[in-house]
């Protein structure tokens, strides 16, 4: 799916030498690959420094669930964990995560932060005593597409209403087929993703919506199935239109890019210009805020210093033009700390999509004004059961190649996910 990361999962070993005794302490820190400079250099030096630590890599882990693995006869005890990996609320309802009160530092800290940051921080890591059980150390947040307004705007469909839905998009693509557009597509790489994409949107959005509804999501619905059908019919239209173009010369109607900048950095947006994961106008709007949480294992000896280890996450966050600080950390918790100028030549001029603007830089503190937080897992199954990746990824191909119908794809899918 596309929100979904590398699910690899590997493991760093930290020896920690007491300076009481000569008793070594095991201390393992969970990563997801695709994050791998998550806790950078910096930050681990700092926490080597400060607890007088030593780390030793060790092999990825496989088939096991974070829950399980500490519970088990070796478990680790800080760990930072992504919470597109496996369900975060099932990991905090085992009670294996150690919760710590807010020092000064981590007050001041989260009252300064992007509305939408801190109500997501606030929703999924804090108790209901206002206890935290970890805190960010990379923060993204993702909505369904950005429509690219400056493009928009000047395009054969300025006067028509942008598509704020799921539902609305699809509407819109059809207009977009049955209407001369010369000099603008799609989406600069929707060839690269072919009909897979706009699928893979229509199940995403199924399961936030599902979910927030407080509801495990069913797939065999007779609402879900048609929609289903008729995401893969206009994909597969839109694939076949898109594909004899050539994108890189073109103005884009959307992105999928989230710093503002189209893929070909002909055109820009802004947090406004987004349509959240909802199918229908009438549904909640979200935006999918991923985390990569730093916490600490419930019952390990570091759990009476889980505020200062966590405090020194902030510590190194404050200086991000280090060179070795990857700029999500703080792009999106702290957006006032972004210097676009030094941001983009920091990016090269060889990489201009992926520079930023400083009306994009500014729209993240408005996020909340357009759309909640969701924080739910949108994978179909959890990183440890690896032997559902060809069931899923079968399932696909054969619903894209008209080898299944909706139905029966569905039921594929409500197999996947429980």
């Amino acid at each position: 799916m596309a929100i979904r990361k590398a699910g690899v999962i590997s493991i760093i070993l930290i020896l920690v030498l007491w300076s009481l005794g000569a008793m070594n302490y095991s201390v393992a820190l969970v990563q997801e690959s695709f994050y791998e400079s998550d806790l950078d250099d910096s930050l681990i030096k700092d926490i080597e420094n400060q607890f007088n630590i030593d780390l030793i890599s060790l092999p990825p882990i496989n088939g096991i669930s974070t829950a399980d693995y500490l519970v088990s006869d070796n478990p680790p005890d800080i760990l930072n964990i992504g919470q597109t990996s496996e369900t975060w609320d099932d990991i905090v309802k085992a009670g294996v995560i150690a919760s710590f009160p807010l020092s000064d530092q981590l007050k001041q800290d989260l009252g300064t932060m992007s509305p939408i940051v801190r109500s997501a921080i606030q929703r999924t890591l804090m108790t209901d005593d206002g206890l935290l059980l970890g805190y960010p150390t990379y923060v993204n947040i993702s909505p369904l597409l950005f429509l690219v307004s400056d493009s928009w705007n000047r395009s054969p469909f300025a006067n028509t209403i942008p598509p704020r839905s799921f539902t609305e998009l699809l509407d819109f693509i059809e207009l977009y087929l049955s209407t001369p557009h010369d000099g603008y597509c799609f989406m600069y790489d929707i060839n690269g993703m072919g009909p897979y994409f706009l699928v893979d949107r229509c199940v995403e959005c199924w399961i936030i919506q599902s979910r927030e509804q407080g509801s495990f999501p069913s797939f065999i619905d007779d609402e879900f199935i048609s929609l289903l059908e008729r995401t893969r019919e206009l994909a597969s239209a839109l694939y076949g239109n898109e594909s004899k173009k050539y994108c890189k010369n073109q103005h884009q109607l959307f992105s999928t890019l989230y710093w503002g900048n189209t893929e070909n950095a002909k055109d820009t947006y802004v947090w406004n210009d987004m349509i959240p994961w909802r199918i229908t106008l009438e549904q909640q709007p979200y935006v999918h805020v991923g985390m990569t949480v730093c916490c600490i294992r419930k019952g390990s000896t570091l759990e009476p210093i889980a505020t200062q280890i966590i405090e020194t996450i902030i510590k190194n966050r404050s200086t991000p033009y280090r060179g070795n600080i990857y700029w999500w950390n703080y792009f999106y918790p702290h957006p006032e700390e972004v210097n676009v100028k030094k941001f983009n030549k920091w990016e090269g001029d060889s990489n201009k999509f992926l520079h930023t603007t400083q009306d994009f830089v500014d729209s993240v503190r408005e996020i909340d004004q357009y759309a909640s937080p969701t924080t739910v897992c949108v994978t179909s199954f959890p990183f440890y059961r690896s032997d559902m990746i060809d069931i899923e990824d079968k399932a696909y191909a054969d619903f894209l190649k008209y080898n299944i119908n909706g139905s029966e794809f569905a039921r594929l899918l409500d197999y996947i996910n429980r």
